[in-house]
């Protein structure tokens, strides 16, 4: 089953040609697809998404483990990614393949490739780097499972693969982790065509490679695919059966995995595809679930003078006398007041079990809202702030990790990059009290 939501909207302020961009989102089983007009500005907003995902692992975990693609495709997107202030100390990074035979010091071995462009570039360097050597194979295999896979960030070739799992010898049930495969043609006419080698018969003829199975164990995949060289791929990939004819087919089956296209990768399957309808039927739920509540009975929770008693005893008459969960709310206020409430209201959850089984997060409505007249509403102008990355870490740290809702203006300056990174914190980000549309 296809569902496809789709918003249009472009940044107010910017109309030269960087910037005036059409963000397409849609859903195509559980695959995430996100589509810009831009492959710029779509490697940037991948690239805010990564770093958002690899931020909370850090916090929760206190490190992270990272699987990166390579190749032309990936440009945009690790060229913005490195630039980004991250805990890359606590970062291990694999990758996903390797030409057999090549040296590392030719300029289409990939080790190289990641050694220039990343390994090289990051500040603080990495905790570690595991570089993959295809005499070494069953030794890589066993550093991939000493523990999960937190991020996967790939891309999908124009034959449809995924790695070097080309369709002759991709297996979705594979029981190895890396393999050595034989390449097929139109996957080496590719790396010819991107540049890496002179002709085909100077393109090696096989590479050590993650397997799918490999990959589909991450716990998060983004996919980052640009031009229109792709668009077959792509098309091939969301539309149809999932099977080997085009590996990157059965990404649609992971339950985190997050597509990125420009116009000229998406144009095929867009050619081919109409919005559908929403199908007729009743929704059944146990009971009402607000996903904003200020407050009840003369206690606001956005009260810089909120205590634990009083949040205690209001959020318990919310669940006996209207709602069967809800998400308590701070709209934008000042400072002090998300110091001290959003601590006060994850302890109290946290210590109450009822509680915290019908309260799933804090919502944030605000600060980051539009300051002009019709759009801000009860909110107050001294109170309404630029998105700000830190100040959103800073409060979640703050509220444990329980922030799980944000509402914020999409005409902002640095709203869509900040939108993403909220994402990539596990943060749903809704737009709210702006004035952003089409024509801006």
């Amino acid at each position: 089953m296809n569902f496809s939501c789709i918003n249009l909207y472009s940044k107010p302020g910017h109309h030269n040609a960087k910037n005036n961009f059409t963000v397409i989102a849609k859903m195509v089983d559980l695959m995430n697809i996100r589509k810009y007009n831009d492959k710029i500005e779509m490697g940037r907003m991948a690239a805010y998404y990564s770093a958002g995902i690899i931020k909370r692992t850090v916090s929760q975990k206190g490190k992270a483990r990272i699987i990166l693609a390579t190749g032309a495709s990936q440009f945009c997107f690790l060229d913005s990614l490195v630039g980004l202030p991250l805990p890359w100390d606590k970062v291990t990074c694999f990758h996903l393949d390797e030409y057999v035979g090549l040296p590392i010091s030719h300029p289409a071995s990939f080790r190289n490739y990641l050694q220039e462009r990343v390994w090289s570039k990051v500040t603080p360097k990495m905790c570690q780097v595991h570089k993959l050597d295809p005499d070494k194979i069953d030794e890589y295999e066993k550093l991939l499972l000493e523990d999960d896979i937190d991020l996967a960030c790939i891309g999908i070739g124009e034959n449809g693969h995924i790695a070097f799992n080309d369709p002759p010898v991709a297996d979705f049930n594979d029981q190895k982790m890396v393999k050595i495969v034989e390449l097929d043609e139109a996957c080496r006419k590719q790396q010819v065509g991107e540049g890496w080698f002179e002709s085909l018969d100077k393109t090696p003829t096989k590479a050590a490679t993650l397997t799918i199975p490999a990959i589909l164990r991450s716990k998060a995949i983004s996919v980052v695919v640009p031009d229109a060289r792709k668009a077959e791929a792509v098309k091939n990939t969301l539309i149809g059966s999932i099977g080997t004819h085009c590996p990157a087919s059965i990404l649609r089956r992971h339950n985190n995995t997050i597509l990125w296209v420009d116009a000229n990768a998406f144009s095929l399957y867009q050619a081919e595809t109409e919005r559908p309808s929403i199908p007729d039927g009743d929704l059944e739920f146990p009971g009402l679930v607000d996903i904003q509540v200020n407050g009840y009975k003369g206690i606001n929770f956005s009260d810089p003078s909120l205590t634990e008693e009083d949040f205690k005893k209001t959020c318990h008459s919310i669940l006996n006398e209207f709602a069967f969960m809800f998400v308590p709310t701070i709209i934008s206020s000042p400072l002090e007041v998300y110091k001290n409430n959003l601590p006060l209201i994850s302890k109290v959850i946290d210590e109450d079990p009822l509680l915290k089984s019908r309260i799933p997060g804090i919502h944030l409505e605000g600060p980051f809202l539009s300051t002009k007249d019709g759009a801000n509403g009860c909110h107050e102008l001294k109170n309404l702030l630029l998105p700000d990355v830190k100040m959103l870490d800073e409060w979640q740290r703050l509220a444990q990790g329980k922030i799980i809702i944000l509402t914020m203006a999409a005409e902002l300056d640095g709203a869509e990059e900040f939108a993403y990174y909220a994402s990539g914190l596990g943060i749903k980000v809704c737009l709210g009290h702006q004035l952003a549309g089409k024509s801006t």
